[in-house]
């Protein structure tokens, strides 16, 4: 979907791969649409909903990817 950080080309259900402890993906987390994802923070606090705007999100983001699409009967 995209390399960026860039909320237009994503989707609810998109997966979002980020970078932890220098390898290239330690993390991911479900898109939710405005901003915001779905995953398990720690294993302490368990699965939230987190804003992606924060710099640490921003600064780890790696990629995000479409494993399906929905599409509606017209």
């Amino acid at each position: 979907v995209t390399r960026q950080m860039d909320f237009s080309k994503m989707l609810p259900g998109d997966l979002l791969f980020f970078s932890r402890g220098g390898r290239s993906v330690g993390h991911a987390g479900i898109y939710l649409g405005e901003a915001k994802m779905i995953h398990a923070s720690t294993y302490r606090t368990g699965v939230t909903v987190t804003d992606l705007r924060q710099p640490y999100y921003e600064g780890t983001f790696v990629v995000a990817k479409r494993v399906f699409e929905v599409k509606y009967p017209e």
